[in-house]
């Protein structure tokens, strides 16, 4: 479940860097505040990257995406995990 709102591009599928935390409610994710490609700081425990569907430009809280867990197993791969 997304934590806050967050705002995309229309017409891109876009991946969001977030922060996963576990709840009684399951997996939150909280948007990080820096989405630009060159920061690798928001690549620590947590991250993860929620896939922003091409259609919205808006992806409301509460609203339930795809994530790809970013860990050892996952960074580690040759071929991308989508």
């Amino acid at each position: 479940m997304l934590a806050a709102p967050t705002r995309k591009a229309k017409g891109l599928t876009e991946f969001l860097r977030v922060r996963l935390e576990e709840t009684d409610d399951g997996p939150v994710a909280t948007p990080l505040a820096a989405q630009s490609s060159g920061v690798l700081s928001a690549l620590g425990g947590g991250a993860a990257l929620l896939v922003g569907p091409l259609e919205l430009t808006e992806l409301p809280a509460g609203g339930r995406f795809p994530v790809i867990v970013l860990g050892e197993a996952t960074l580690a791969r040759q071929a991308p995990p989508f």
